[in-house]
């Protein structure tokens, strides 16, 4: 059965109208579901739809201040919901198919055999962010610092990888955030592992280095400093991989990755650079790379690959024009016929969806889902998605 894949974890909205469409009609992306409620609140951090009917929604859930991990289901298409409390706060999730998945918590990695309608977990450990499975007992596992793990019996017993310890960035400074194996166009099993190595923090003669929304003049003098983007690359299913690494500005938050032999990737750059962030898809076949998206308005927070070719993209358009100030921006999302994903046409949102973060995610019938860090959950089906002009 073909996996049902999702990136790792990591991710913005508000009122109005789309750039270029007359918010006249119902919108495209419709609310399902909102925790509406005085004293409480649900920063979603990871989406999956495991059949038409069935979805669930993993993320931090604030009651007056006190923080439990929480998982938000339906099994009728998003017409009624549950809130369940976890016993841990969840980061990110992986389903090999409508029954098991894997979690990752803040302390660990669990397991479900029933669609995640019950958790059971297999290993305790920190640090790790997301992970992805081949089969029942085959996964790979990454994380901070510099983590990059494999297992062979589902999860209960992790070895490194040597492809992840021949990185030669600083461990303390490297995290590897995203992971996906998938098969491409050529019938290889490409697996794709994606990180960051930052430099340490620069002291400044003239004062503290505070957030921009905190020293908005002090934010003018500074420079966007480069990181090492860290990309290792399997074409035997995982077997072996090859690391590289490159100076980037920004870093790699999302990728997606399509059987059709192309990834997506979103590049979020500081408070202080010109663009908040990038969209660049990557060819697996070759490894070139080609920004497809930037705009100096929108922050791009998530990207989904169809199963038949298109995408979609969630960005925020940030509420100040000082980035980084915590307050909730406007939803945008955009839809891509496919590849090369050089054209991107606005789809509009329900007027109430804001926020700082989104997470996608698509179900067996191409409708596309997204839940957001201010407790909001919608969808667009493909019949209410305008096609590209």
């Amino acid at each position: 059965m073909t996996p049902i894949t999702r990136r790792s974890a990591l991710a913005a909205l508000g009122g109005g109208t789309a750039v270029g469409i007359a918010q006249t009609a119902a919108p495209d992306f419709e609310v399902r579901y909102w925790l509406d409620k005085d004293g409480e609140a649900i920063e979603f951090a990871d989406l999956h739809f495991l059949s038409e009917r069935r979805g669930l929604a993993l993320g931090a859930w604030n009651v007056k201040g006190r923080v439990s991990g929480c998982m938000v289901s339906t099994n009728d298409a998003g017409a009624n919901w549950t809130v369940e409390k976890l016993p841990e706060i969840p980061l990110s999730a992986f389903f090999l198919n409508d029954s098991l998945g894997w979690m990752v918590t803040m302390k660990g990695v669990w397991r479900s055999d029933e669609g995640g309608r019950s958790w059971r977990k297999v290993k305790g450990m920190q640090g790790a962010i997301a992970v992805h499975f081949t089969d029942e007992r085959r996964g790979f596992l990454v994380g901070v610092p510099k983590l990059f793990l494999e297992t062979a019996d589902g999860g209960r017993t992790w070895t490194k990888v040597p492809g992840g310890q021949a990185v030669t960035t600083r461990e303390e400074t490297t995290a590897f955030t995203t992971v996906s194996l998938i098969r491409d166009s050529l019938g290889r099993d490409i697996g794709l592992v994606t990180g960051y190595s930052s430099p340490p923090p620069r002291r400044l003669r003239f004062g503290p280095d505070l957030p921009p929304w905190l020293d908005p003049k002090g934010s003018r003098r500074r420079f966007e400093q480069p990181n090492v983007l860290v990309v290792i690359e399997s074409v035997d299913g995982g077997k072996s991989w090859k690391p590289s690494t490159s100076s980037i500005f920004g870093k790699v938050s999302r990728v997606a990755v399509g059987a059709r032999g192309s990834a997506l990737a979103i590049v979020k750059f500081g408070d202080t650079f010109d663009y908040p962030g990038e969209v660049f898809r990557i060819d697996l076949s070759g490894g070139k790379s080609t920004r497809v998206f930037r705009d100096k308005t929108r922050l791009p927070l998530d990207v989904e690959i169809l199963a038949d070719g298109s995408a979609t993209l969630a960005t925020v358009e940030p509420a100040t024009a000082i980035r980084g100030i915590p307050i909730p921006g406007k939803l945008f999302f955009y839809r891509s016929e496919g590849a090369p994903f050089d054209r991107w046409e606005p789809t509009t949102a329900d007027y109430r969806a804001v926020a700082q973060g989104a997470c996608l995610a698509a179900d067996p019938s191409g409708t596309v889902w997204t839940a957001t860090s201010e407790s909001m959950i919608l969808a667009a089906r493909p019949t209410n998605i305008s096609p590209p002009r």
